[in-house]
């Protein structure tokens, strides 16, 4: 398992705006995230959604599943429940601060197809491709 804690993101958006992107991960996953293709959304309840999608990685097209549970305006958790990152969990908060939302994110990652090296590489490949793409869909929505 790798435990990643990183305290230092913000967001430069008012909270409310975060959730408005968060919300349209549901429609809008793969304009957000190019690299999730295929995705599929089905809303589970109120504040819960299970999505799938298909990543490529070396050449090779590995199906995820993730489970997300939307606390707004508190928090995002994601449950990985397959793909390479199975069994990982991430929760997002975030702090309004006035203009800006700082987030604060959680994780456990683990994984049946990583090893350690791996997988600690993948945890923060995840993490930052996932803020970056984010940041920028943020910026289109102004």
């Amino acid at each position: 398992m790798v435990r990643i804690i990183d305290e230092g993101s913000h967001f430069d958006v008012p909270i409310a705006r975060v959730w408005e992107l968060i919300q349209l991960h549901g429609d809008k996953l793969s304009d957000i995230h190019p690299d999730a293709q295929h995705p599929q959304a089905e809303k589970v309840s109120e504040n819960q959604r299970v999505v799938n999608y298909t990543l490529e990685m070396n050449g090779q097209k590995i199906p995820v599943r993730l489970r997300t549970t939307m606390l707004p305006p508190l928090a995002q958790i994601l449950e990985h429940l397959g793909g390479p990152l199975a069994g990982s969990q991430v929760i997002s908060y975030y702090t309004p601060k006035g203009n800006r939302t700082a987030v604060t994110v959680v994780a456990d990652f683990e994984s049946p197809m990583l090893t350690p090296p791996q997988l600690e590489a993948a945890a923060h490949q995840f993490l930052d491709i996932g803020f970056d793409q984010d940041t920028v869909y943020l910026k289109r929505m102004a």
